[in-house]
């Protein structure tokens, strides 16, 4: 566990570094390449300093899940963000330094914290390096990259296509039902940071139960989302008189179908687990660009005549599709006791 670590935590500052030290000359150019001005360079020179820290304190988060020291993670976690916000608002208010003191407050942040959270992890991390699990780490992770650009792809492809080829009326709808639901994010993102390293343990040390519990989970998760989901279906027009005006009612019709396509990405906790177990990550990246193509491909045929219905209908198709896919190959190297 300390050669994992250790060699995962070298690799990301030696690494992200190197890039950061390559980027910051050209920060003004970068600048005038995107606002046709050098006034920005100062800016994006603060943001790849942060970029590397941000990384770091990723990471070493990640060795506090591994060692399923929940309230310490939280607990950094929480600090990390009041400390960002306070010295943004110093920077933005007292100091008057605009975006500048925003970014700065964020790296001054990290800075501060990255120390504390090294000595969270010091019996983990040690002076070692190992190129062959290095290897193996890569392997692991660099079919992950493209699969993160599909997601983007699922992210910013449908309203691309709205803004195209239907109405800026039916792109600014599905906008608003696309926030109302991405509430739901934050649950899930909440069953990940918790699942992931329960998952890897219950494999490991209770192999012959394991398959029973995955089961058991993707059930939990189905008639647990399935309730949200439906509550926020339900309650959405009443939701959106809360929240909106008037003219952004018509949105409540969006939220069945991404509310639905949710669910089936919330599955995905589980259906794509024994791909990550097996080592196959390669075809994370393989389904998941299939779903994104999927996406676009249904976008472009049904967006024209049926607008933001048709974006809602074909992200849940996707989505449906992808755990259903990560479902039938994950099968192939390590089954799941799935309950009918």
């Amino acid at each position: 566990k300390q050669r994992v670590t250790s060699t995962t935590l070298w690799f990301i500052a030696i690494w992200t570094g190197a890039v950061t030290l390559a980027c910051l000359p050209f920060a003004g150019s970068i600048s005038r390449w995107s606002f046709r001005t050098d006034d920005y360079g100062m800016l994006f020179g603060l943001a790849f300093l942060t970029v590397p820290l941000m990384l770091f304190n990723s990471m070493c988060g990640q060795v506090l899940r591994n060692q399923f020291k929940a309230k310490l993670f939280t607990l950094l976690n929480a600090a990390t963000a009041l400390m960002t916000i306070a010295f943004g608002l110093y920077g933005v208010l007292v100091l008057k330094k605009g975006l500048i003191g925003v970014v700065g407050g964020g790296l001054l942040a990290a800075g501060l914290i990255l120390p504390v959270r090294l000595w969270t992890i010091r019996d983990m991390f040690r002076a070692t390096y190992s190129s062959e699990m290095l290897k193996r780490l890569l392997a692991f992770g660099v079919p992950l990259v493209p699969m993160t650009i599909a997601y983007w792809v699922f992210e910013v492809s449908d309203r691309i296509i709205l803004g195209k080829l239907s109405t800026l009326e039916q792109l600014g709808l599905y906008a608003v039902a696309n926030t109302l639901t991405s509430g739901l994010a934050f649950v899930n993102g909440a069953l990940g940071q918790a699942w992931s390293p329960h998952a890897f343990k219950m494999r490991t040390e209770h192999p012959d139960v394991a398959p029973k519990f995955f089961g058991q989970v993707l059930t939990y998760i189905l008639v647990s989302f399935g309730v949200l989901c439906v509550g926020l279906t339900v309650f959405a027009r009443e939701l959106l008189v809360l929240l909106s005006s008037v003219k952004f009612y018509p949105a409540a019709f969006a939220i069945g179908p991404l509310a639905l396509g949710f669910v089936a990405y919330a599955s995905t906790q589980v259906t794509a687990a024994g791909l990550s177990l097996a080592k196959k990550t390669a075809y994370f990246a393989l389904f998941s660009w299939l779903a994104a193509l999927l996406n676009i491909g249904l976008n472009i045929i049904f967006v024209p005549k049926w607008g933001m219905m048709a974006a809602s209908w074909s992200t849940a198709a996707s989505y449906i599709f992808l755990t259903v896919a990560y479902m039938l190959a994950a099968q192939r190297y390590w089954p799941v006791s799935y309950e009918k």
